[in-house]
């Protein structure tokens, strides 16, 4: 069991790091306008948006698992929502503070035509999509957009732990189906109506699926396994050629990343090779950190960029993707022992728990 849940740490590294990747090859080619990164390796670099994926299929996996005997119990509701604001809440709202105040007192080093819009820094504070007066959907930190999914689900999940876990499920996956189904017959350009109509809405419901049948028993051989991962490569390969550097609806998204997110995240927690595997100290590190990284690259990469100049360091591309990657790694796991393990430990409820009722991490924080 352990070691199964240590196969999603490595999940949550990977996933973390492909988004790193895919925002590393963004920033090079912002940095070098020149042509300097060849169309061949800006084209793999949108694949690492699919680490979202991967981590909204374990977040619905783990939420699950840990909560699996929490359904109508007496205080689940509240204890569910103060653990998820605790575990989300200081990194995301102090780095969004930081995004603020580089709008406020270095405007030209915002990224993507940011401005001071009031009313959008506060939906970003709250977890809400909101469309700024410059036309940016995306919250201050832009990966926030996930982090917003995160939380709907999270309400969507409170409420059904009011019910029995038979009752609880068929209720969930009832809710976020309509929803999806209300998205295909009414049309609003809302950013709040967008995501909670979504189809990436339905990778959580597999990650739901994994963790039932996890709970259940039911286990793959390692052969199943391995070929569902193999599926992933010409799904993957067929999102780069459809693609053609455009975003595709999430429908899409849905089937070609979603579809090897699911197969991944199976293999890890279902197939029977994956009880004896052993996961290296430093990939559960980089598991740990991968909340932190994902959030700080977003600072990491920019500033990197400006500083390997002025240190007269001028890298080949390939070299230069290399550092910016290990920069981002490095950054993140310091900001995660210096401030978001040290700040989990103060904000931990000193009350003992039952077993029942200690909260295990989500996609983004696994407990030891």
């Amino acid at each position: 069991m352990r070691n199964r849940l240590k196969t999603l740490q490595a999940l949550r590294a990977f996933a973390a790091m492909a988004v790193v990747f895919y925002h590393t090859i963004a920033a090079t080619d912002h940095a070098y306008p020149d042509g300097t990164i060849p169309d061949s390796l800006m084209n793999i670099g949108w694949l690492g948006g699919f680490g979202v994926d991967v981590f909204f299929v374990i977040s619905g996996f783990i939420m699950v698992y840990a909560h699996w005997g929490d359904f109508q119990l007496p205080g689940s509701q509240r204890r569910f929502r103060s653990n998820r604001l605790r575990r989300i809440v200081p990194n995301y709202w102090l780095l969004t503070t930081v995004g603020v105040l580089i709008i406020l007192l270095m405007p030209s080093l915002s990224q993507h035509g940011r401005t001071f819009d009031p009313y959008w820094i506060i939906a970003s504070y709250a977890f809400t999509p909101w469309t700024s007066d410059a036309g940016i959907t995306m919250p201050v930190l832009g990966l926030g957009w996930t982090l917003n999914y995160e939380m709907y689900f999270y309400v969507v999940f409170s409420f059904a732990l009011l019910f029995p876990r038979n009752l609880a499920i068929p209720l969930l996956v009832l809710v976020f189906l309509t929803s999806i189904a209300a998205g295909t017959f009414i049309s609003s350009d809302a950013p709040l109506f967008k995501q909670v109509t979504s189809w990436l809405l339905i990778e959580f419901l597999c990650g739901v699926a994994l963790a039932i049948a996890f709970k259940k028993g039911r286990s793959v051989q390692t052969s199943t396994a391995v070929l569902l991962v193999a599926i992933t490569f010409p799904l993957l390969a067929m999102a780069l050629l459809w693609r053609d550097n455009g975003a595709f609806p999430h429908y899409l998204r849905l089937v070609f990343y979603g579809t090897p997110a699911l197969a991944i995240v199976l293999a890890a927690t279902l197939s029977e090779g994956m009880r004896n595997l052993r996961v290296p100290a430093f990939i559960i590190l980089l598991g740990d950190a991968s909340y932190s990284i994902y959030l700080t690259h977003l600072f990491t990469l920019p500033a990197t960029l400006k500083i390997l100049p002025v240190l007269g360091i001028e890298l080949y591309f390939l070299l230069n993707i290399v550092v910016l990657m290990v920069a981002s790694a490095v950054v993140g796991v310091i900001f995660y022992k210096l401030f978001e393990h040290p700040t989990q430990k103060k904000l931990r409820p000193t009350k003992q728990l039952s077993a029942r009722q200690c909260p295990v991490h989500d996609a983004f924080w696994m407990d030891h």
